[in-house]
């Protein structure tokens, strides 16, 4: 990947996650879908064209984390499922959601 595209991969994962642990605290569901269009990736990228083998790096950029995603050629995007049970945090992440996780059990039990 170009050093653009790994950064916005990872600011991409990390607005997921965080988004995620968010919505842990209230409904306690560990599990999200997202989307990144084809546009937003070449907008970032300053790119005018999107070919497949940079598609397949953030498939597999993903995929390294533990995020299942999938390329959509219909809607010109990758649809992300992420699990926080399964996906790769940093420290700081797990803390939270750590944290979103006691919450939500103090007001749901």
């Amino acid at each position: 990947m170009e050093p653009e595209d790994v950064k916005y991969a990872e600011e991409a994962l990390g607005s997921f996650i965080y988004s995620s642990i968010n919505r842990v605290s209230e409904s306690g569901v560990m599990s999200h879908k997202y989307r990144m269009s084809a546009l937003e990736i070449k907008e970032a990228t300053n790119r005018q064209r999107l070919k497949q083998p940079v598609i397949d790096d953030y498939l597999k950029y993903f995929a390294e984390h533990d995020v299942k995603a999938e390329y959509k050629e219909a809607s010109e995007s990758i649809s992300i499922t992420m699990d926080l049970s399964d996906c790769v945090l940093n420290a700081r992440q797990a803390r939270d959601l750590a944290a979103a996780m006691s919450l939500w059990r103090v007001e749901n039990t």
